[in-house]
């Protein structure tokens, strides 16, 4: 399209209407500096109804149907919780250090304030800000123009498709830096409690990527070398951070002895939240009810929490559950009794998911057998299942960023990497670098 063409089409935005019917054309969103293309065919009619759709695939509703009797008494747990446990107000060393803690040169939410403008009013003027968030800690309660986030859509592959599409949500930065400070404190209350899980390697100080590596590999080669039969099973949990249930998340601080003031907040926090989109011809507004906050710094802390509820769960003999909640180790002296012990410790894992309404994705579920000391074979496999589906078996799978492949040695990841860091680089004009 030639650059007239493109402001012609753009100026044209300006009179579609929303209830207009679709035409065979492809038409832009105007998402800030991204533009995307979505074609208007098909099961997608206007403007809205495109994203209509993207939203209602990319961010699933919570509902009180069909809940189990257990699900309804965590909701009264929920809305009955009182303690005499009351937190302290901020101080300015805290407002302080969360601010500067904070990343610069990021894009503001809908009311255009940045973290740069947040800084100077607090150097400026403390008092202000800290009575600001003090008065939330306070009243128990989040402010309702700080939960509505700026939604961008970007999408680098099938148009059509609304799973293909990422969503970015711009969260003010007053909710970001109130969030912070709520954080930090549930952080210290269920670290002083001993309610962290020290097998949890995902967003903890001190533990990353690397420590569950080596722990997972200490186990296995240990397990190996006395002779038993180990395998190692990737479980993936369909959309995690999208379909954490709220009630979930409460009911947990709830039974941490989460102090009244800061479980007050929270729950105002996690009430009345929306994601709201703009364009040249669009405002559109969509109430948000599951799933953790987009750029929160709180979303990792709500999902570790219920990650640990499994990390807690009394496995058989000689399971192991460790990292983010997605990977689990087994042994046993023989293939029968792996074969036992694995689908006993799947199932409690599936009740889990089912009682935080999550659902493990099987396709993406796979069972590595580790051949290295020669008691399970790949020809043999021990057979496994996990809600009546089998569980693929595989020679090979990618775990935290390595390739770990059934005889331990690593040669395949190696391997890769050579592969990558040989392949020709190239300069921003697409020529090789020399």
């Amino acid at each position: 399209m030639t650059e007239g063409g493109s402001k012609d089409l753009r100026a044209q935005m300006k009179g579609w209407s929303e209830e207009r019917p679709s035409v065979r054309v492809g038409r832009y969103i105007d998402a800030g500096c991204w533009k995307r293309k979505i074609r208007a065919e098909g099961r997608y009619g206007t403007i809205r109804n495109s994203i209509d759709r993207i939203v209602e695939v990319l961010f699933p509703q919570d509902t009180e149907q069909n809940e189990t009797p257990e699900q309804k008494n965590m909701r009264v747990t929920v809305a009955q919780y009182g303690t005499s446990n009351i937190d302290h107000m901020f101080t300015k060393q805290e407002t302080r250090q969360v601010i500067r803690s904070m990343a610069r040169r990021k894009a503001p939410g809908l009311d255009g304030i940045t973290i740069e403008l947040v800084e100077a009013i607090n150097k400026g003027s403390p008092d202000i800000l800290l009575s600001i968030f003090n008065k939330c800690l306070e009243l128990g309660h989040f402010p309702s123009c700080w939960k509505s986030a700026k939604l961008k859509l970007i999408n680098f592959r099938d148009l059509s498709d609304p799973k293909a599409y990422r969503p970015i949500c711009l969260l003010p930065t007053m909710c970001k830096v109130l969030d912070k400070l709520l954080t930090l404190r549930i952080f210290f209350h269920l670290k002083s409690g001993n309610f962290l899980n020290p097998q949890q390697h995902g967003f903890r100080p001190e533990m990353s990527c690397e420590t569950a590596l080596y722990h997972l590999r200490s186990l296995v080669e240990e397990k190996a070398r006395s002779r038993w039969c180990v395998c190692i099973i990737s479980l993936d949990v369909a959309g995690a951070f999208d379909n954490v249930w709220w009630p979930s998340v409460l009911y947990l601080l709830a039974k941490a002895k989460c102090p009244e003031n800061i479980y007050d907040v929270v729950v105002s926090y996690l009430s009345e939240r929306y994601v709201i989109f703009e364009n040249k011809a669009l405002h559109l507004k969509y109430k948000i009810n599951r799933g953790c906050p987009q750029g929160s710094c709180s979303g990792p802390l709500f999902w570790n929490l219920i990650a640990d509820h499994a990390l807690n769960l009394q496995l058989p003999q000689n399971c192991k559950l460790q990292a983010y909640a997605d990977d689990l180790v087994v042994w046993a002296k023989d293939k029968s009794s792996l074969e036992q012990q694995v689908s006993h410790a799947l199932e409690q894992l599936r009740a889990w998911g089912v009682h935080h309404k999550l659902k493990f994705n099987q396709s993406k579920t796979s069972v590595l057998p580790i051949t290295h000391m020669r008691k399970l074979t790949m020809t043999d496999p021990p057979r496994i299942a996990m809600a009546n589906s089998t569980v693929e078996v595989v020679e090979e799978m990618k775990y935290l960023g390595v390739l770990w492949d059934h005889t331990m040695s690593f040669h395949r990841h190696l391997k890769a990497v050579k592969q990558k860091t040989d392949a020709p680089a190239l300069n921003n004009s697409g020529q090789v670098v020399q």
